[in-house]
């Protein structure tokens, strides 16, 4: 499959860390290089991580770069499932900080080149994306980050910014499963790049070291397949035996949505994902990321559009106004955790937001320990969040659900159901 190959051996990331250096670096890095290698790649990427690539630079010299399986693959009942968001990284460390005990290398191969070009980049993108709590993402704060720092016409970086962002911004992100791809029209929870050509975005996301457009041109040509793989992905079957009338009577629970439109109330009975896109104030949940790219840094819009990658993508962040879209339903069971911010642990709770805990931590971020009834990861309700957390207490394990970005109110349709219809409805959705 030519998209699938071209994640696992193209330099979309063209710098990274020299072959010979990468088992010295490796373990500095943590969960962002570390996990089960494929077996199946050929010759020394089947000895790296699945998220990284072994590249062949012009001068023969070799490096590891990071691909996009860095955050889209993930381990769920002891399998690593491409394409699934990665739910146990942990990016609550400076991986800049730690990447500093490795000198710049002599400029001599491109691979050292590349290499001292991946350190100055950490350099600016490190200590500005650090996450509070494991499992969460700094996809959106990359984002940010990384036009800060180009120019929209000549994507040159650039030292100093162009927009200086706030050193508090703090937005957390659960990444979506790649089998949404074929139903969705946007590519992020906020709407934004709804319909047409997403291949813009997509290499924005990897454009950690794309400095002319020259390069982004050639990326922006393959990924023509990348497109076609992500929208050929099956969702995962559920794994185990399924009360099936149960399920049949899941099915026609009418799950209460006072004041959601018509059309989406009966999305069960269309085959057609509806796209819809829900207020703020309708939906609920976390209002941060989508008021981040509305507001005072709307700057990101503005960027987008006159730049390279808005003449194949259109952002479009405040219109038709600022909300977020549901995902499908395809296998969400094996999408834990829930919402855009990954703030809540378990399906059961989706559909209960009463019984949402202010604090809690995962059990253990083994893949094999699934909570099969509740459909998400088994967690420990606490009595304290971070602030208050003991001197030899891992304060990155605790989700802090007053942290700002980090709430996990909102979405109370399922409020009204009764324990016997809460069920039934976790049944139906073992199904889909």
């Amino acid at each position: 499959m030519l998209g699938l190959d071209a994640l696992l051996t193209e330099d979309y990331v063209s710098c990274g860390i020299p072959w010979e250096l990468f088992p010295v670096a490796q373990p500095l890095l943590g969960t962002y290089a570390d996990g089960p290698s494929l077996a199946w790649r050929p010759g020394k990427n089947a000895q790296v991580p699945a998220g990284w690539n072994v590249l062949e630079m012009k001068d023969g010299s070799e490096l590891v770069s990071p691909n996009c399986f860095n955050c889209h693959s993930a381990e769920f009942n002891g399998e690593l499932i491409l394409g699934l968001g990665r739910h146990d990284a942990d990016f609550t460390s400076d991986l800049f900080a730690l990447m500093q005990l490795v000198p710049p290398l002599p400029a001599f191969t491109d691979a050292g080149k590349a290499f001292n070009k991946f350190l100055q980049r950490f350099a600016v993108v490190g200590p500005a994306s650090i996450m509070l709590t494991a499992g969460t993402n700094p996809a959106i704060e990359f984002a940010f980050i990384l036009l800060s720092h180009r120019d929209p016409v000549t994507l040159e970086w650039l030292d100093e910014p162009i927009q200086d962002l706030p050193e508090d911004m703090m937005i957390p992100a659960d990444p979506p499963p790649w089998w949404h791809s074929r139903k969705k029209a946007t590519q992020f929870a906020n709407g934004m790049s709804r319909g047409g050509d997403h291949r813009g975005t997509m290499i924005l996301a990897s454009s950690l070291c794309t400095d002319t457009t020259a390069e982004a041109a050639v990326i922006l040509d393959y990924f023509i397949d990348v497109v076609a793989y992500l929208e050929s992905i099956e969702p995962p079957q559920y794994p185990y035996p399924v009360d099936t009338e149960l399920a049949a009577a899941g099915g026609g629970v009418p799950v209460p949505l006072r004041g959601l439109p018509r059309q989406l109330q009966r999305r069960r009975e269309n085959d057609s994902y509806p796209n819809m896109l829900i207020p703020l104030e309708l939906i609920g949940t976390d209002p941060v990321f989508a008021a981040y790219g509305a507001g005072e840094f709307n700057y990101l819009e503005e960027w987008f559009e006159s730049s390279f990658f808005g003449a194949v993508t259109q952002l479009g962040v405040t219109e038709p106004f600022v909300g977020y879209v549901a995902p499908p339903l395809d296998s969400v069971w094996a999408s834990a955790p829930y919402f855009h911010n990954a703030s809540v642990p378990t399906l059961d709770l989706v559909l209960d937001s009463g019984a949402r805990p202010q604090y809690w931590k995962r059990v253990d971020f083994d893949s094999t320990h699934y909570d099969w009834d509740a459909l998400g990861w088994p967690y420990e309700v606490l009595d304290h969040g971070q602030d208050q957390a003991g001197p030899l207490e891992q304060r990155n394990l605790i989700y802090d659900t007053t942290k700002p970005g980090h709430s996990n109110g909102g979405h109370p349709f399922g409020d009204a159901l009764t324990s016997e219809e809460r069920a039934a409805v976790l049944e139906y959705l073992k199904t889909i």
